[in-house]
């Protein structure tokens, strides 16, 4: 098995910014770390079920990707859009009236319809794990580290927003406004409108 190609596939595409990343660290600056563990867990939960599936449907998915492409990308679009709006909803109210979108059911939805993790799950399992690894346990085991490991860099896009707390706080309306666009962005790029 490639273990450097490995690992820095998996590094890039758990570091780099996404929907759950953005959500994480908006969830952690509102909420604080602790609250936004449970949402965390549900991405986490969320790559775990897309992997195993990628490893054990992996060349069933890959011959009827094309025609499930298009849905995927329009069910992700239409949800992140969705986010993208409650976010935006938070810059007009009070801090006791924010709408929550940290929960274990929005991270394992958010991250199920998540075509990135997706295409990460059907990648890393054709390109670096199939090909070297074919017991059953094995591929579950190696879904599980995939999954536990991504905790790592949701904790660090966490950190990052509660971090950014005390100086985010005097400009929430931005900050909301800036992570709603971004989600939107996420949104139509999913979607394959940009």
């Amino acid at each position: 098995m490639p273990l450097i190609p490995l690992i820095s596939y998996v590094f890039v595409m758990t570091f780099t910014p996404g929907p759950n990343n953005i959500m994480t660290m908006t969830n952690a600056n509102h909420y604080g770390f602790k609250q936004t563990i449970k949402f965390m867990l549900g991405v986490m939960t969320g790559l775990i079920i897309i992997l195993a599936s990628s490893a054990y449907f992996n060349l069933l998915l890959l011959d009827i990707i094309p025609q499930l492409e298009t849905y995927i990308g329009t069910i992700g679009g239409i949800y992140l859009t969705y986010l993208a709006v409650r976010i935006l909803q938070n810059t007009n109210h009070t801090s006791g009236q924010k709408i929550n979108l940290n929960s274990f059911k929005t991270g394992l939805l958010m991250q199920l319809v998540n075509p990135k993790a997706i295409i990460f799950g059907l990648s890393v399992m054709a390109n670096f794990i199939i090909p070297y690894v074919d017991n059953k346990i094995n591929l579950a085991l190696i879904a599980l580290f995939l999954g536990f490991y991504a905790f790592i860099p949701l904790t660090c896009w966490a950190l990052f927003g509660v971090g950014f707390k005390k100086i985010l706080s005097n400009h929430r309306k931005t900050f909301n406004i800036s992570m709603s666009i971004l989600l939107f962005y996420s949104a139509l790029s999913i979607a394959g409108i940009i």
